[in-house]
């Protein structure tokens, strides 16, 4: 609904005229409410219009003639009425083309995924921004944006584009096709050195299970029995004539050749045996003590 409540935070619509070139426009203002200000404490004083008009009314005020229209109870209501009378004012001639378009409302940005860096705007943009700072409201805001665009799936990030060139970008880097150098292998080693991987928690797990569900095992059909005699020669013939290395032999000791050298005491006769023979020894007597019991 529009009224004339200009003394009370609405948005507005207003008229404006230079009276030098006798070019009009006709506007719609809403940012106010996010300023909590009312029209008469906005338009002329915080505010001067938009587009070509807006330098020289901020810098020669009394060279233009304004007036403003109405004010109304929600956004859609002044946008729409603004667009309405817009569209009737461009029939006339007295009315320049350029300010009589009616406003658009771009949910999306038109130059979303535009590239400017390294452009004359860029450097504009950033000589202007050079030190300032952002207050915590700015940042709250821009960041309840962005993560609306990454929910609504409308962010750059989300985009096919955005996706095809990190895929490419990480094949080009990808180390596994032209190999690691010893150097990068040395710093792989010395920043993984003393650290101990931590246990996977439950969530992790119930990741890993999710994402392996409906996965094709690759033995699927194979026949995985007992191995056949011809294949456990295959495997002994392999294997025939290799030396074992020193982690094997220490992670798979075989008889008690490990244990020899090693000496330990028995509590009940005091005697000292290599540890190979006091397996043995501590055997016979179980057998001995349940026999006479």
């Amino acid at each position: 609904m529009r009224h004339k409540k200009f003394d009370h935070i609405y948005p507005y619509t207003y008229y404006l005229r230079d009276m030098l070139t006798g070019q009009k426009y006709h506007g719609v203002r809403w940012a106010n409410c996010k300023f909590q200000r009312t029209p008469c404490d906005d338009f002329g004083i915080k505010y001067f219009t938009s587009g070509k008009l807006n330098k020289i009314f901020r810098q020669n005020p009394e060279r233009f003639e304004f007036r403003l229209c109405w004010t109304f109870d929600s956004l859609e209501e002044a946008r729409e009425y603004e667009s309405k009378i817009n569209t009737r004012l461009m029939k006339k001639q007295d009315w320049e083309v350029w300010n009589n378009s009616k406003a658009i409302f771009n949910v999306i940005n038109p130059r979303q995924g535009c590239i400017i860096k390294g452009t004359e705007t860029a450097l504009k943009i950033s000589k202007s921004n050079f030190g300032k700072k952002r207050t915590e409201v700015f940042k709250k805001q821009n960041s309840n944006i962005q993560q609306n665009k990454v929910k609504e799936k409308t962010h750059y990030f989300c985009s096919e584009e955005h996706s095809k060139k990190t895929s490419e970008r990480m094949k080009a880097n990808n180390p596994s096709k032209t190999g690691l150098t010893e150097e990068h292998k040395i710093k792989i080693g010395i920043s993984q050195k003393g650290k101990a991987k931590e246990p996977q928690s439950e969530i992790h797990r119930l990741n890993n299970s999710l994402a392996h569900k409906g996965q094709i095992p690759w033995n699927k059909g194979l026949k995985t029995g007992p191995l056949s005699e011809e294949h456990k020669k295959k495997a002994a013939d392999a294997r025939r004539g290799k030396k074992r290395g020193k982690y094997t032999l220490h992670k798979e000791p075989h008889g008690t050749k490990h244990l020899q050298g090693k000496k330990a005491c028995c509590l009940c006769c005091k005697r000292e045996f290599d540890l190979g023979n006091l397996a043995k020894h501590l055997r016979k007597r179980e057998n001995e003590s349940t026999i006479q019991f």
